[in-house]
């Protein structure tokens, strides 16, 4: 395994985040290829340790967490595992930007040279 994409709640608020769990080269590769492809999404390089792509990270291998709603505590992620989680607290423009931007790395991770995959773990912070 030379990378792990992990989806999280990815509705629920219009911004995506993707966590890169300290490694700066992947940071980097997550948002060239979202800019290239026009899509926005903010990054946040230190390891936050809770959820399973930190397992991931810990053994090496380059490791995103997409979410949305980081850092926006009034967004609609605030309700998640409560009564008030249901679906109309997502909408599908956020689900549609999701899927874009989550095919968008999938589809240059599948089709990077093993070389580039391999730079993404270097140089961890």
């Amino acid at each position: 395994m030379v990378i792990n994409l992990n989806l999280d709640s990815v509705g629920g608020a219009s911004a995506l985040t993707a966590l890169t769990s300290g490694f700066e080269r992947l940071d980097a590769w997550v948002n060239d290829n979202a800019a290239r492809a026009g899509l926005p999404i903010a990054t946040h390089v230190p390891l936050m340790a809770n959820s399973d792509h930190a397992n991931f990270a810990a053994h090496g291998i380059p490791a995103v967490r997409l979410l949305a709603g980081f850092n926006a505590p009034d967004s609609n992620l605030r309700l998640v595992l409560t009564a008030a989680d249901t679906r109309d607290k997502v909408q599908p423009e956020e689900l549609d930007q999701a899927l874009r931007i989550a095919t968008t790395l999938t589809w240059q991770a599948l089709s990077a040279a093993d070389a580039t995959l391999s730079s993404l773990a270097a140089g961890r912070g």
